[in-house]
C-alpha cells in the first residue's frame, strides 16, 4: 500500500487505475517535471494485480492451481536452481552513457535531444503514417520507405551515416555549400541541436559561415 500511495502522489492513477509506467530517464523527462507519465494500460498488468490479490486472500490458491499442472510439476526443480556465483559483470557501453548528454533548452514535446552529431553510433528517429515511414539519425541521414518500397538509398554504415535524402544550402556570393543537418557536407557547427519528437524530428545549427538554419 505504500507503494501504491507513492506512485498515487506522483501522478500515477487515474480514472481506470494506476497507468503503466513512470519514465524517470532523465532526457525523457520535460523540464521542470521529476518523471514522464507513460499514459497507456496493459490489461494483463491488471490481472496479475489481482491475481496476486487472489493469492493473498486465498493461500496461494492461483500457486497452487499452476503447480497443479504435470508439465510444470515435470520443471519444477529449476525454481530452485542456484544463482551463478562466478558470472562476470556486465558493464554499459561508452555510447549508453553518453545518452545524458542532453540539451535543456529545447520545450515541447521533446523525448530526446542531442548537442552534437558526432556520437559513437547515430541515435535514430522513425515517424510513420503507417504507409510512408522515415527513419532519419542525429546527423541527418536515414531513409524513407512507401509500404516496402524503399523511396530513398540506404545502407546500415555507422561510420559514415551518409545516406539519404539532403536538404543544401549555397551562398551565392562565395559559393559555399552547407546541407541542413551534419551530414553530408559534415561542415563543423559551432552549435547544433537536434530534437527528436514524437511527431517530428528538429535540427537546428550554427556556423561561423551562416547564422542559423532549421530543418
Amino acid at each position: 500500500m505504500q507503494n501504491l500511495r507513492a506512485l498515487e502522489r506522483s501522478g500515477a492513477l487515474s480514472s481506470y487505475g494506476f497507468y503503466e509506467a513512470l519514465d524517470f530517464t532523465p532526457e525523457r523527462v520535460k523540464k521542470g517535471e521529476h518523471c514522464t507519465i507513460v499514459h497507456a494500460y496493459m490489461a494483463h498488468h491488471q490481472g496479475m494485480s489481482l491475481i496476486a490479490l487472489n493469492n493473498l486472500l486465498n493461500q496461494g490458491a492461483m500457486q497452487n492451481r499452476f503447480h497443479g499442472d504435470p508439465t510444470v510439476r515435470a520443471t519444477e526443480m529449476l525454481l530452485h536452481e542456484r544463482i551463478p556465483r562466478a558470472v562476470q559483470p556486465v558493464h554499459p557501453r561508452a555510447e549508453e552513457v553518453l545518452t545524458g548528454r542532453v540539451v535543456r533548452t529545447l520545450t515541447g514535446l521533446v523525448t530526446r535531444a542531442y548537442d552534437t552529431p558526432d556520437l559513437p553510433t547515430p541515435r535514430t528517429q522513425l515517424l510513420s503514417n503507417g504507409t510512408y515511414s522515415v527513419m532519419i539519425t542525429t546527423a541527418g541521414g536515414g531513409y524513407s520507405m512507401s509500404g516496402p518500397l524503399a523511396v530513398s538509398r540506404w545502407r546500415a554504415d555507422t561510420t559514415r551515416d551518409n545516406w539519404g535524402s539532403f536538404v543544401y544550402v549555397r551562398d551565392v556570393r562565395s559559393g559555399a555549400v552547407w546541407s541542413a543537418g551534419y551530414q553530408p557536407v559534415c561542415v563543423k557547427p559551432n552549435s547544433y541541436e537536434v530534437a527528436f519528437s514524437e511527431d517530428k524530428a528538429d535540427f537546428c545549427g550554427a556556423t561561423a559561415a551562416y547564422s542559423r538554419i532549421t530543418k
